[in-house]
């Protein structure tokens, strides 16, 4: 790494001398190779910062002395111990799903380009119950932490001195983030294309999660699927974010490569070529999205109801898919569910369970699927049998 950035130093130091008259060779930068920075002990670090109640924390640090003004990237990295070593970050703990490794050291998603830099009070709440996982009940109402800087240039990464401060931390639940959501909507979905908030579940309903698909922790970000039937012709098209229309996915002549709107000129709308089921798969992580025919050995069912049946109690869902003219096969409703529950979505005889919440793919063989009590917006699909439990 340190050759990489003497490279670009000699290179930088050749550009001035080539430019510099004889007299001002003096003047050029010397390379240096820093070891170490200094992060500036903050005013408050007397202080217990009360970080459920703070929107940021300050930080100022010295520029490492590279022999000219570098363009180096920092961020600020926290511990529990001061003589933590820093080896296994927060995220790449929460990356483990056994629960075996153990971070001892937390970094905010901040990036600073200049020697100052505010860090949210929230991450580095998050930061803390990464490294220190309590029960909510184990909260100490004081906590000493132990931050640093990090500055990084041309893949070279050096480090500040260790500063001490006091918080009072709070308890947040860790989990993954939730799947990245987008939304089909128009014509070839219920017939409206009022792309507001408040028509979502109308106009706009959501895309699925994929069975066996991984999601980015921190992003959400991995494959959506949407099925459904689709006349011919009826038009769509597929956006991001309710209420803008300057990003999403229109129509092509190549149905598996449809059109990315970003910012850009308007795409067409997205049009099946003839009546039959399809499926939408949507890629967040790479932007990319596919329309294919499915071809079913057996015929799709029709269902005329939807209910979701949770002990001894049963709750109606209601078509999405209300065009004329066209086959519904995704079902809404709002429940209000118990902590430790089971349900199962049911029409008639048939049922479909799963072992995942709040969402997943069913299949009618499945288990009753567990409960986390709450008020949810749900959707189901029964062609792919995926649902989303949306919590209001």
């Amino acid at each position: 790494m340190k050759k990489i950035l003497k490279s670009i130093l000699f290179l930088l130091c050749g550009v001035c001398v080539l430019s510099a008259c004889d007299e001002d060779r003096d003047s050029n930068p010397t390379l240096q190779e820093p070891s170490t920075f200094v992060l500036n002990t903050p005013a408050y670090s007397t202080q217990t910062i009360d970080l459920k109640h703070s929107k940021t924390l300050h930080f100022t640090w010295s520029q490492p002395d590279y022999g000219f003004p570098a363009a180096a990237k920092y961020q600020i990295q926290i511990a529990l111990d001061k003589n933590s070593l820093f080896k296994v970050s927060g995220d790449e703990a929460q990356l483990d799903k056994t629960g075996k490794t153990k971070a001892d050291y937390a970094m905010p998603d901040q990036v600073f380009t200049v020697c100052t830099g505010d860090v949210n009070a929230s991450s580095i709440a998050k930061g803390i119950m990464q490294i220190a996982k309590w029960k909510e009940s184990e909260v100490p109402a004081k906590q000493a932490i132990y931050a640093r800087a990090i500055s990084v240039l041309a893949g070279d990464t050096i480090y500040s001195n260790l500063v001490e401060l006091n918080v009072a931390p709070y308890y947040i639940e860790l989990k993954a983030a939730d799947p990245e959501m987008w939304y089909v909507i128009g014509a070839g979905i219920t017939g409206g294309w009022d792309n507001g908030w408040a028509n979502v579940g109308t106009s706009m309903l959501p895309f699925f999660t994929k069975a066996g698909a991984e999601y980015d922790f921190k992003t959400g970000q991995g494959i959506l699927e949407f099925d459904s039937y689709f006349a011919k012709d009826a038009e769509f098209k597929i956006l991001k974010t309710p209420g803008d229309w300057s990003y999403g996915f229109g129509g092509s002549d190549d149905l598996s490569k449809l059109a990315l709107r970003n910012g850009s000129d308007d795409v067409p709308n997205i049009k099946a070529p003839e009546d039959g089921y399809y499926k939408i798969t949507l890629d967040t992580k790479n932007i990319t999205c596919s329309m294919t025919k499915l071809k079913p050995t057996t015929p799709y069912a029709l269902y005329n109801e939807m209910n979701v049946v949770c002990g001894g109690n049963s709750t109606a869902l209601v078509a999405a898919q209300n065009r004329s003219g066209m086959e519904n096969h995704v079902w809404k409703g709002e429940i209000t569910l118990p902590d430790g529950g089971e349900l199962k979505f049911k029409s008639g005889s048939t049922e479909w369970g799963s072992t995942d919440f709040p969402y997943g793919v069913t299949t009618t063989t499945g288990a009753n699927i567990p409960t986390v009590a709450g008020t949810y917006t749900v959707y189901f699909n029964d062609l792919s049998g995926a649902f989303y439990f949306f919590k209001k």
